[in-house]
């Protein structure tokens, strides 16, 4: 007995020293779990080593599809939170009404559908907050030199609770401003660091619209709009001195209105439209409400999310199917060290688990790559885009890690039976 465990010892020391080290421990097997574990790994290793470039281009194929399916989320993600942002910035339950016509309708009938007069009859209705009538337009403004392209906004005192915009600095517009057309101005923030620098203050100071001098009152909060050009400098100013001191006299260009809590929107903007269509004689508004369409965004957001990932995972996928062709590769390459184990003593589910050992390992560092590479991705998104942020979920990345560990078992498998399933004497044959 003796005797024919140093002829298998002399026959085993010939193969690679990995091989006979997983022998040794197969014999010895109740030294523990531990050696023939640590062997696995060590085998795994060295056969991985020895196809470098093939174990490189497999890893390739899961980091992809780990990265995708990350960057993708991530993506999606930041996209639905710079669009929820800009339909805040309409202000929180808002409806607004702009003229409208027909296509029978003259244009200059269309453009004063919309009054002073509707805008205190809305305000009157029972689901109206606070109201506001809104002009707009483009001017140059500039303070001691420092001077840029900016929105004028006529509006009225409501307006910074309709839009909820919060003061950083000042007040905004009082009963006096508005039935003086007192020549006072709100910056947003952004305007106030462009004329008065990074830490100056422009309460109090006289800056010039169109080169008409007017006092800063207040700083509100930065609050991107959906459609606002994100270079422009934005200025609030009384709707009646806009009105007449700087743009001239004319209809409100939009109305809108803020919904008390408690009420439905889409009820709200149902009923308001029935009675402003009824006050006018026919409906020659349309109107934007927020809610709805975060609603409808929010359920478009969903789908085009799913359709992503979807195409992310089956990058996943095809990922997978690499691996399952190295390792089918691998098992041809290796009949003879396994026929050699076999012959020493080991299990058909040691084999199994040597050759799933080397898949799991391709995945999890592929996968580890591949979320690195998303991280790569997001710094270069936002080095390229300074306003798209990708935002990353620790949930997400934990998916899809533990995916491409299920992926290294899911599709190492088929290999790593065909390994185990193989008869001794027919692999040392074909050795």
């Amino acid at each position: 007995m003796v005797g024919s465990e140093n002829v298998n010892l002399e026959a085993i020391a010939e193969q690679p020293s990995s091989v006979a080290c997983a022998a040794i421990c197969e014999r010895e097997r109740p030294l523990g779990l531990l050696c023939l574990m640590r062997t696995s790994v060590a085998i795994a290793l060295r056969n991985l080593a020895a196809n470098r470039l093939r174990t490189a281009l497999t890893m390739l194929g899961i980091a992809i599809g780990v990265g995708a399916v990350v960057s993708i989320v991530a993506l999606s993600a930041g996209a639905e939170a710079r669009m929820l942002d800009m339909i805040r910035a309409l202000g929180p339950n808002t409806i607004t009404f702009w003229a409208s016509a027909d296509s029978n309708d003259d244009k200059q009938s269309f453009r004063n559908s919309l009054t002073l007069p509707d805008l205190n009859f809305m305000s009157t209705q029972g689901e109206v907050d606070s109201a506001t009538a809104e002009i707009e337009r483009s001017v140059l403004i500039n303070y001691q030199g420092a001077h840029g392209r900016g929105t004028l906004d006529g509006v009225n005192k409501e307006y910074f609770r309709v839009r909820g915009l919060r003061f950083v600095g000042g007040r905004g517009f009082d009963d006096d401003d508005i039935a003086k057309h007192s020549q006072v101005a709100v910056l947003s923030e952004k305007a106030q660091r462009q004329l008065f620098g990074p830490y100056g203050d422009a309460i109090g100071k006289i800056i010039a619209i169109q080169d008409v001098p007017v006092r800063v009152v207040g700083v509100v909060e930065e609050k991107r709009g959906m459609f606002s050009d994100p270079t422009a400098i934005n200025v609030w100013m009384p709707f009646t001195a806009a009105t007449t001191r700087i743009i001239g006299s004319g209809p409100p260009d939009r109305i809108i209105v803020r919904i008390k809590e408690g009420y439905r929107s889409d009820d709200a903007e149902a009923r308001l439209s029935r009675a402003l269509t009824k006050r006018h004689g026919r409906q020659d508004f349309a109107t934007f409400n927020a809610n709805s369409f975060a609603k409808l965004f929010n359920r478009t957001q969903h789908i085009m999310s799913i359709l992503m990932v979807a195409v992310a995972i089956t990058t996943l996928g095809v990922g997978g199917i690499g691996v399952m062709n190295m390792m089918l590769v691998s098992v041809n390459e290796r009949t003879r060290e396994i026929g050699i184990r076999v012959a020493v003593g080991a299990r058909r589910s040691d084999i199994l688990q040597q050759f799933l050992t080397e898949a799991v390992f391709l995945c999890v560092s592929g996968g580890l790559i591949g979320l690195i590479l998303s991280i790569g991705i997001s710094g270069f998104v936002s080095w390229i885009a300074e306003d798209w942020r990708m935002l990353h979920s620790s949930l997400t990345a934990a998916t899809a890690f533990g995916s491409s560990t299920l992926i290294g078992v899911f599709f190492g498998l088929l290999p790593a039976r065909r390994a185990a399933g193989l008869d001794p004497i027919d692999a040392l044959a074909c050795a």
